[in-house]
Parts: C-alpha cells; sequence; structure tokens
C-alpha cells in the first residue's frame, strides 16, 4: 500500500481523503434494500467535483466547514441568479430585491430570488439554492425539488399570471454542473396550489379571530 503523510486535520490532509471512501463514510452509504441513496453516495460524487480549496490566510482554518447553510445561501444567492441570467440571456430578468403581495388577499405575499416578465408583466419567478455539494448533486441527478414545492406554490398563489419558476441550483465549488436549474410550470403543482390556498383561508380566519379576540380582551 501506499502511505502519505500529512498533518492531520490540516487542508491538505482533507484534500487528499475527501474523494475516497473512508471508515467516517461508510455509515452513509449503508441503505435497507430498497430504499434511495443515502446522502453519502452524493458527498463521494460532489468531492470528486469540488475545487481544490484555496486556503485564506485571513479566515481561521475550517471556516467554511462552519459557515451556517443559511449565511451561505445569502452570500451566494446574488451570484446564482447572475450565473443563471447569463446563461439564458433570452429572458427578461428582474434581480431587484422583491417582495410581491396578492391582490386578492394582502395577507399573502412571496419574495423570490427574481422575477421574469414577458410584455411588461410578471409571468415567471426565480429561487436559487446554494446548497453544500451533496445536496447540490443529489438535486441535479433526482431532479426532486419537494423540499422546495411549498415555497414555490406561494409564488402561484400570489400571481395568477405567473406561468412557471426556476429553481435554480448553484455551488461555485463544483468544476461541472456547478449551475443547474428545474423549470417548473403553473400546472405541474396546481394541485398543492389548490391544496395550500384552502390552508391559507383556514389559518387566515383563526389567526384573525384570535387576534380580535386578544385585542378585544375576550379570553
Amino acid at each position: 500500500m501506499k502511505i502519505q503523510q500529512y498533518e492531520k486535520n490540516s487542508p491538505e490532509w482533507f484534500e487528499a481523503r475527501k474523494t475516497l471512501i473512508t471508515g467516517t463514510k461508510n455509515k452513509d452509504l449503508i441503505v435497507k434494500r430498497g430504499t434511495g441513496k443515502k446522502k453519502g453516495f452524493y458527498q463521494l460524487i460532489a468531492d470528486r467535483l469540488a475545487k481544490p480549496k484555496v486556503v485564506n490566510e485571513f479566515l481561521p482554518a475550517g471556516y467554511e466547514e462552519r459557515e451556517d447553510p443559511r449565511t451561505r445561501g445569502h452570500r451566494l444567492e446574488e451570484h446564482g441568479a447572475g450565473s443563471f441570467g447569463e446563461l439564458i440571456p433570452s429572458l427578461t430578468l428582474d434581480l431587484t430585491p422583491t417582495l410581491c403581495i396578492s391582490d386578492e388577499n394582502p395577507q399573502l405575499g412571496y419574495s423570490p430570488d427574481g422575477l421574469i416578465r414577458e410584455a411588461g408583466k410578471v409571468v415567471g419567478t426565480l429561487e436559487v439554492k446554494c446548497l453544500d455539494g451533496a445536496n447540490h448533486i443529489e438535486a441535479l441527478i433526482t431532479q426532486d425539488y419537494s423540499d422546495y414545492e411549498w415555497q414555490i406554490v406561494q409564488g402561484f398563489i400570489v400571481n395568477p399570471d405567473q406561468k412557471y419558476a426556476y429553481l435554480v441550483f448553484y455551488n461555485p465549488d463544483l468544476t461541472h454542473k456547478h449551475l443547474h436549474y428545474i423549470m417548473i410550470m403553473r400546472e405541474d403543482l396546481q394541485e398543492k396550489i389548490t391544496q395550500m390556498q384552502e390552508i391559507h383561508e383556514l389559518t387566515l380566519t383563526e389567526v384573525n379571530e384570535w387576534t380580535r379576540k386578544i385585542i378585544n380582551n375576550e379570553i
């Protein structure tokens, strides 16, 4: 066998082992017969596509590993949206931060990462997800957007003119497919749109009633 020597937990050590199946990764590869792949499977692919990390002397060691996913997402969303716009330049894409409010019910709103216009009318939205490598590759291979469909549904509810939504996945740390997307049509989610509209109606009725009671000291 070949033996390579590194300082443990050094950047070189992490870089050398990231594409290998190691003991600590085994638990993420074991699946029950008939079930889908676990995250470790997608992590192995992501590791093979990852760009070598450049050590930044001004950041503490391991900073990227400790960065909160929400912070990472906010940091990269704008770049992801811009890259998507370059990929499909024919779209009239507006990346101005926006809060959309429903005309039918001003208690319903939606804040997409971008708006798409046709003939001056908003007909599409953009949602950008900046996931870690494993989740990014899983989304690419499975085309599963169930984790985000309720968020996307809101755009269709708030804007009756919306025809479609682009769900964009962006991870600049990968050498290939660092950006990919799924186009979701209104009809793809129509059942869930109707379901959520019913939930909205029931929820807001109860919320408004309880708010009224509290304000009027009825409880």
